[in-house]
């Protein structure tokens, strides 16, 4: 299974400072159905970013 950057590509801050982009809370299974299915952060910075190679893309 992939894992998580361990920081954000644009400004360097650690991902358990950042929160995850989707609400796991919300969805059934939480943090285990968001590391399974999104591994993607949002930044302080504005910056969301995974490990996949989508991002990193400044948020509107």
């Amino acid at each position: 299974m992939a894992t998580a950057a361990a920081k954000c590509p644009e400004c360097g801050r650690i991902s358990t400072d950042n929160r995850p982009h989707c609400d796991a809370a919300k969805k059934p299974g939480g943090l285990a159905w968001w590391a399974k299915h999104c591994l993607t952060y949002v930044c302080r910075c504005g910056v969301t970013y995974n490990t996949h190679g989508h991002y990193p893309r400044k948020a509107a």
